[in-house]
């Protein structure tokens, strides 16, 4: 499940270090992070998977989306207002 209303954005930091550490991650994250919650299936051990861009290729499970994706996806999201369903399958 996508909640997007449970994103993180770097204008919701509630500090001077909560600013700092999301400028420390911005190359690998982006501007904005859209967590997914386990609905069923297995995750092996492993949990907080996000939607996210960045300058950065590469995650270390989550779904990235850089560049203009990640800005529409997330454009769109704000629109659509609402958690949806997302399957994932390796």
């Amino acid at each position: 499940m996508v909640q997007f209303d449970r994103k993180l954005e770097y204008r919701n930091n509630t500090g001077f270090i909560d600013a700092i550490l999301w400028k420390i991650r911005s190359d690998a994250w982006g501007y904005i992070a859209t967590p997914l919650v386990q609905i069923k299936g297995k995750t092996y051990n492993r949990e907080d998977f996000y939607i996210h861009g960045g300058t950065e290729i590469g995650t270390a499970g989550c779904i990235e989306l850089n560049g203009d994706l990640n800005k529409n996806f997330h454009a769109f999201m704000g629109l659509y207002r609402r958690n949806l369903k997302l399957v994932v399958k390796y």
